[in-house]
């Protein structure tokens, strides 16, 4: 199994604005929403068997998890100019990406289901 870097960087460029406008507009439901569609994406992107898509998924999960918490930290500790902020910010990171890598991994496998029925 090869790792389709194009499809992985599709998720992740699409995960970061989902994550933001849909964590805006719906709260958790919408973090939810944003990193499953994110990793549907990469999987149907990916194609191939189910495995294939469970593995895009997360690793577009735990990435855009990352990227999301770092932007997130940073422009909380400006706005709040404090360092604890920092510092919490990057130990509930890895939670929070481990989260979404399970979540996108979902979508990634529902993504190639979708690409092998649709016939692509």
């Amino acid at each position: 199994m090869l790792i389709n870097l194009k499809a992985i960087i599709i998720g992740i460029v699409a995960a970061i604005p989902l994550l933001f406008v849909l964590l805006m507009g719906l709260g958790s439901l919408g973090g939810f929403l944003g990193i499953l569609i994110a990793g549907l994406i990469a999987g149907y992107l990916a194609g191939g068997n189910a495995k294939n898509g469970l593995v895009h998924g997360a690793l577009v999960g735990f990435l855009g998890g990352i990227i999301y918490t770092f932007v997130y930290t940073f422009a909380s500790a400006f706005v709040f100019q404090s360092s604890v902020v920092i510092g919490l910010g990057f130990m509930v990171s890895i939670l929070i990406s481990i989260v979404f890598g399970f979540i996108a991994a979902i979508g990634g496998a529902i993504g190639v289901l979708i690409n092998s029925n649709v016939g692509n």
